[in-house]
This record gives structure tokens, C-alpha cells and sequence, in this order.
């Protein structure tokens, strides 16, 4: 489920680079940078509080409970392997968000279904007991400061299976293929995980084919599809005609099928739509091109991309995208993405997300548990 939290933790920034969108019309208007910093902070602001209002959801709630629970005292201590991943945490780094120092991380160890299957009740702190059972099964209090406390929340691990991928850094890595999950709180469904993947080999190397996902948390619903030749997700919710976050994009594989050439498409996120195109394998590979000073390599870098902001709901366009000199960076990264608006002002795109960057910064770390 890297992919998903993904989408969820770096929707603003990380999309603007990697997913991207269709080509503009010359007719397009662009507001006045006036009405787009006004329009940015609106949308900042209205993205914040719909994540918010997901993170208090029941589910969502509930499965915080159930991940402490288990981080202070595991119901498969007793059963697990020393080299074992749990449960607990796998699920729970499918729905978190994913902080930068993972973004190459999925299960660094593998799980094993099978052998913790059974019914785990929890019946106080550092106490549980196990029954016979097909599924995993995970009865708790789904709220600790009741009183009195209650086993009233029950998480279904139904099927689970996984395989061996490499990653982007040569790493084995454990990637779920099968998950049916559900969360139940006093008899209630209140989360559900469907996922599918399907691999294949090519060269000798396993390379995803297909991958089908649906999360839901009560009225909201999170929905992945991937191929190798389209992605296209969505956070929607029930009653509400505009989704809080769409992507849609074609990708353009290399022939070893492992790179990506190019990228097209559009993202959206509430009322802004971000557009135009990328190509990731050259900007990694800028040794193939002719530059030698940083200028140079900050032109190259705008020379493979065409992105720019607009308000979703009348097309107008708040600003290019593109990326500059930092001046006052000192490490490998002295370049940093700017909106540039209507009069030809540069400012940092992060300058526009700060508080919904606190606000995934704060929900990744309540719920680490890694």
C-alpha cells in the first residue's frame, strides 16, 4: 500500500513534480497572482480540514487504538518468528502516511498469514488470548479511556498474501499481493481494505502488471488502480461532487520496463488541478547531458518538464511551475520548485502548504510504529 499513502502524504508537493497533466490551451486565462495566492491558501486551508475530518473517523480512530495496543504489547509475541513483520504494523503503514525516510521502503521482512492465524482477545495490558481460527482476528477496546473498557472493536484479516519485488535501491522488498481486511466497532463496519496485485517476470525480474486497491473509512473512500501504462486514484466522499484528491496519468515505460520515460496526466486536489508532463528517466540521468554548472543543471531540469496550477472549476491558470536555484541550500539539493505567477514572481511552492505539511508531519509521527 506504499503507493496509496503516497498519494495521501505527499498529494501537494511530491504531485505537482511527478504527477502531472494534459497540455494547455494558448486560449487559457491566468489570474492575477493577487487571486492565485488568495485561491492557494484557500484550497491549503479547505485540504487541511477534509484530511482532518478523515483522520476522525471512526476507522481511522480505532485502528490508532488497535496499533498502540499492539506496540506495547503484540498479540503475536508469543507466535511470531524473530524475523517476522507483523500484521499490525503492515496495515498500519498501508493507511499512515508515509514520511520521506520510507519512501523507498515497503516490508523489509516478510509475514507469514498462516501461521498467525487465529483469534486474538485482548483482556488487559500485556494479556491476550488466543483461539483457533481460518482469519486473523483482532478483538480490543477501540476506546481505552472508556469505562468500563470494552472489547468492542474487531479487526478481520480475512486473506493475505504477498511476493518479492526490488526496489529503486536494489533492496528485496516485501510487497503485498492479496489483502481483505475489515474493521468492525460495536458490530459496525467502519474500514475496509481490498487489494490486488498481479506481477510478472520480465528479464529475469519481477515488475508489477496490475494493482487494484479500495480503502474505505466510513463516507470516505480511497481508490488505486496501476498498470504499466496508467495510474489513476482518488480520496471522494459520499454526498460530495468533487473529489478531495484525483489523479489520472498515462506513463510512458523504458524498454527494460523497470524506468519511466515520461509521464502525462493531471492531478487534482480539491480546487486546484495541476498539468502537463514529465520525464523522470532523463532528469535522473543528467550525466547523459552536456551540463556542467548548476544553471545549467536547473535549465536541463525545466527542459523535461511542462506543469503548471489551475483552479479546477473555471480552468483559469494560476501559475508555471519550475524549478531555481536555492541560494541558500548548501547540499545536493540546490534547487527547489517555485510557482511562478502572472507578473513573473517566484515563490517556493512550499510556502503555500505549510500547514498542511505540519498536519501529515504530526499524523505520520502519532502514528509511527515502526
Amino acid at each position: 500500500m506504499k503507493t496509496l499513502r503516497n498519494i495521501v502524504s505527499l498529494a501537494v508537493i511530491g504531485a505537482m513534480l511527478v504527477f502531472t497533466g494534459c497540455e494547455e490551451e494558448q486560449s487559457t486565462q491566468t489570474v492575477s497572482k493577487e487571486d492565485a495566492i488568495a485561491t492557494l491558501e484557500e484550497n491549503s486551508a479547505n485540504l487541511t480540514a477534509s484530511l482532518q475530518n478523515m483522520q476522525n473517523t471512526q476507522g481511522m480512530k480505532a485502528m490508532g487504538t488497535l496499533a498502540a495496543l499492539g506496540e506495547k504489547n503484540n498479540p503475536f509475541d508469543q507466535t511470531k518468528a524473530t524475523s517476522g513483520q507483523t500484521v499490525l504494523k503492515s496495515i498500519q503503514k498501508a493507511i499512515k502516511p508515509v514520511q520521506k525516510k520510507e519512501l523507498k521502503k515497503l516490508g523489509e521482512q516478510p509475514f507469514d498469514f498462516e501461521s498467525h492465524t487465529g483469534i486474538y482477545t485482548w483482556l488487559g495490558p500485556g494479556n491476550w488470548e488466543k483461539a483457533p481460527s481460518d482469519s486473523i482476528i483482532i478483538r480490543f477496546p477501540a476506546d481505552t479511556s472508556a469505562d468500563p473498557i470494552e472489547n468492542n472493536g474487531e479487526f478481520i484479516l480475512a486473506d493475505y498474501a504477498e511476493t518479492t519485488m526490488t526496489d529503486t535501491a536494489g533492496e528485496t522488498v516485501y510487497v503485498p499481493t492479496v489483502i481483505d481486511a475489515k474493521l468492525l466497532v460495536d458490530g459496525e463496519e467502519v474500514m475496509s481494505v481490498d487489494w490486488t496485485m498481479e506481477t510478472e517476470n520480465f528479464d529475469g525480474t519481477t515488475i508489477l502488471k496490475s494493482l487494484d486497491a479500495t480503502v474505505k473509512l466510513h463516507a470516505y473512500t480511497y481508490t488505486l488502480s496501476l498498470s504499466q501504462s496508467s495510474i489513476s486514484a482518488a480520496i471522494s466522499v459520499e454526498e460530495q461532487d468533487l473529489p478531495i484528491m484525483s489523479v489520472n496519468m498515462s506513463v510512458l515505460m523504458m524498454t527494460n520496463m523497470e524506468d519511466i520515460k515520461k509521464v502525462d496526466g493531471n492531478f487534482q486536489v480539491l480546487n486546484l488541478i495541476f498539468k502537463g508532463w514529465i520525464e523522470p528517466y532523463d532528469m535522473q540521468h543528467m550525466e547523459d547531458a552536456d551540463v556542467t554548472t548548476r544553471e545549467d543543471m536547473v535549465a536541463y531540469l525545466n527542459e523535461q518538464m511542462d506543469l503548471s496550477a489551475h483552479v479546477y472549476n473555471t480552468g483559469k491558470k494560476i501559475a508555471d511551475i519550475k524549478f531555481v536555484l536555492d541560494e541558500d541550500s548548501d547540499d545536493e539539493m540546490f534547487f527547489e520548485p517555485v510557482f511562478v505567477f502572472k507578473d513573473g514572481s517566484e515563490e517556493p511552492i512550499e510556502n503555500h502548504f505549510q500547514e498542511l505539511q505540519q498536519y501529515l508531519q504530526n499524523l505520520a509521527s502519532k502514528y509511527d510504529i515502526s
